[in-house]
């Protein structure tokens, strides 16, 4: 089964005032989150700044929904980044499913 992934927007950042605009998204802190439905997961955390506010395209902050935050930060992060963040996720998976390296407890213990 292949990995399935989603975001996870955990704080928005915003500017209080911007001209006549209240509330204006400037950051996102969120996660992005691997489930390969047998139990194996991965996890990776970041924080996204926005670009340039498109005042003729704002959105009230009450409104905002996640579909459009997340794709605020995929913009932003790009398809190849995007794709590193799920390369590196599916790397923590494969190796909960065949680890490569242990933690052992010394011998004398």
């Amino acid at each position: 089964m292949p990995n399935t992934y989603a975001w996870q927007v955990l704080n928005l950042d915003v500017y209080c005032q911007v001209g006549e605009l209240h509330d204006v998204v400037y950051a996102v802190d969120w996660r992005r989150v691997a489930d390969d439905g047998s139990n194996h997961a991965g996890v990776v955390a970041g924080r996204t700044a926005l670009g340039n506010l498109d005042v003729d395209n704002f959105t009230p902050f009450p409104e905002l929904t996640k579909a459009q935050v997340e794709g605020w930060v995929e913009q932003q992060i790009g398809t190849d980044g995007l794709a590193a963040l799920n390369a590196t996720l599916d790397q923590q998976i494969t190796e909960q499913i065949a680890p490569t390296i242990e933690h052992l407890a010394p011998p004398w213990v």
